[in-house]
């Protein structure tokens, strides 16, 4: 991760937890609510899931959390919370560290089902990094995956 997104992150992360304190009360993202729906859908149809498949519609789903990302749109628990799902999913170190940051603003906003996704986002972002899981949530790495 470049220095630059890290100073990002740090700055999102302030930007939130005034949010959350300030009581914001705007609606859920609608379009988070469709790319979250799609991202479960790709993991639990029927049949084979054919993961290179996924890992196209996962990039996508991740561009568009980062345009709404970028652009402001994010404000609810819920919000948060499904941008974490939808990063958690991501393919380098990056992505599950932005899951993760998404993921800890959900309960402060009021989300208090978050901590699973916080869990996970974490041992993902660590497995990335070549770490071991903290958390002990079930995914596991594995060549071809």
């Amino acid at each position: 991760m470049r220095a630059a997104d890290l100073v990002g992150l740090w700055a999102f992360a302030g930007t939130a937890v005034s949010a959350a304190r300030s009581g914001d009360s705007r609606d859920d993202d609608l379009e988070g609510t469709q790319v979250l729906d799609e991202d479960q859908a790709a993991r639990t149809g029927k049949g084979l899931i054919r993961w290179s498949e996924v890992a196209v519609s996962d990039a996508e789903r991740r561009a568009a959390v980062r345009r709404r990302l970028d652009c402001g749109a994010l404000h609810t628990a819920t919000d948060f919370w499904r941008a974490a799902f939808v990063f958690q999913h991501g393919d380098k170190p990056g992505d599950g560290l932005l899951a993760h940051t998404r993921s800890v603003v959900a309960p402060t906003k009021g989300r208090k089902d978050a901590a699973w996704i916080a869990s996970a986002s974490l041992d993902r972002y660590l497995q990335s990094m070549g770490k071991d899981q903290i958390s002990g949530t079930p995914y596991r790495f594995s060549e071809g995956a």
